[in-house]
């Protein structure tokens, strides 16, 4: 942590944000992690009681050492700064009665419409109560999210992202926030930027099978059973669990309707449609033509510079909508700040634009999520074939916003110097 050595073993279970932070963390650099996660400063007696003086040599060799840098004058500093005169000392919100509420009706939504999808007869009533059961798990989804980066996480909560798209919540734990989020699309770090067979960045290398990726993306309606073959069945993780779930809560209409095309249709509408929203809405956050110009990471460049310039939001202007994501319309705040509650997302998003533009920076946002869904879409395309133009002009630059063609990228809305400068 910031070039000094820790052995936090004796703390992990006395970690207020739970143990799996650290144990998953264990002979790494987390500077990264402490910086984001911490809204006002650990005491230094706390830290100094478990500093490593004199670190062991073959130690020291195994961790590979930050290369971003957090200075005081630095973009993600300030933009901590203003964010803490807002009031924003402490990480996740307290659970209040409505939110305990919301998790409570969308979970017993969920229940009760899945029941229609799978035992009552088909009609109008059953395709309207599978949109809602649709709508239901990717706000499961949403909740599941915010419950792994510290709110209101509770058995029930830490489940919901397996039960709905059958990833073990403690490996996704380990993949999301210890490696994605401080490293975001830097393919040598970050989970996010393999998902075979799909080339999701240029550091994967082209294949003939990559030119029909754009519509292939439709197989990702199979994403929480293909999630489930490899997490639970080949990684021999929760086993039993994991079967249980895709049966009850994905498969069960198979073994319930009158027919297959009855199964198909409901489980279509419902399991499928969810699958296929939530991973494009997590992919068009970062997998995008204006997130590529930045993907070059260079070493010694501020963090949050980084994460500001590899992160898009999206307009979230429904109500419902705002339900659905669970913070994935604020991907650039929850990624400089992921422990705040949406709500204080939101709060802090004036500022975060404003710091951007003063330090001159673009800040990436999608008018909605059907257009983030498009951009997205149409970077694939691009990517889909092995000479991708886009990439190719990328400048070395950070901060460098190039307009180029084709359907709307992210709108940036401070200007960014300009490759002259």
């Amino acid at each position: 942590l910031d070039s000094q050595f820790y052995d936090l073993t004796a703390f992990i279970k006395a970690h207020p944000g739970g143990p799996l932070p650290l144990s998953q963390s264990m002979g790494t650099d987390i500077s990264a992690l402490f910086h984001s996660h911490h809204m006002r400063g650990v005491p230094e007696t706390l830290l100094a009681k478990y500093r490593v003086a004199e670190p062991k040599p073959d130690d020291v060799a195994a961790i590979e050492a930050c290369d971003y840098t957090f200075e005081e004058n630095g973009f993600f500093q300030e933009c901590k700064r203003r964010v803490q005169a807002m009031g924003m000392t402490t990480g996740v919100a307290a659970v209040t009665w409505p939110y305990v509420f919301k998790v409570s009706a969308v979970f017993g939504a969920f229940l009760g419409s899945w029941y229609a999808v799978c035992f009552l007869p088909l009609g109008p009533t059953v395709i309207a109560l599978a949109f809602i059961n649709m709508w239901t798990r990717m706000c499961l989804t949403g909740i599941g999210h915010e419950a792994i980066h510290g709110r209101m996480q509770n058995w029930l909560t830490w489940e919901f992202f397996d039960m709905t798209m059958l990833f073990p919540s403690d490996s996704w734990h380990l993949e999301h926030v210890t490696q994605h989020h401080p490293h975001s699309k830097r393919h040598e770090y970050d989970p996010d930027e393999i998902l075979d067979p799909f080339r999701l960045c240029e550091d994967v290398s082209w294949t003939p099978l990559h030119i029909f990726q754009a519509p292939l993306q439709i197989v990702l309606v199979f994403a929480s059973v293909v999630s489930c073959i490899d997490k639970h069945i080949v990684c021999r993780t929760s086993m039993l669990k994991g079967t249980f779930y895709l049966f009850a809560l994905h498969l069960l209409p198979f073994f319930t309707r009158d027919t297959y095309g009855e199964a198909w249709l409901l489980s279509g509408l419902s399991v499928g449609m969810a699958n296929l929203t939530i991973v494009l809405c997590f992919h068009l956050s970062h997998v995008n033509e204006s997130n590529a110009l930045h993907a070059r990471f260079q070493e010694g460049g501020d963090w949050g510079a980084h994460q500001l310039l590899t992160s898009s939001n999206f307009n979230g202007t429904l109500g419902a909508l705002c339900y659905i994501t669970g913070m994935l319309e604020m991907q650039i705040e929850h990624h400089l700040f992921p422990s705040l509650s949406y709500e204080n997302q939101l709060k802090i998003k004036p500022v975060v634009q404003q710091c951007a533009k003063d330090f001159g920076l673009p800040y990436y946002e999608y008018s909605s999520a059907i257009h983030g869904i498009a951009g997205h879409l149409y970077h694939m395309h691009q990517l889909a074939w092995a000479d991708t133009p886009a990439l190719l002009a990328v400048p070395a630059k950070q901060g460098v916003n190039v307009p180029l063609s084709g359907p709307p990228a992210p709108a940036a809305s401070a200007a960014a110097p300009s490759p002259a400068e």
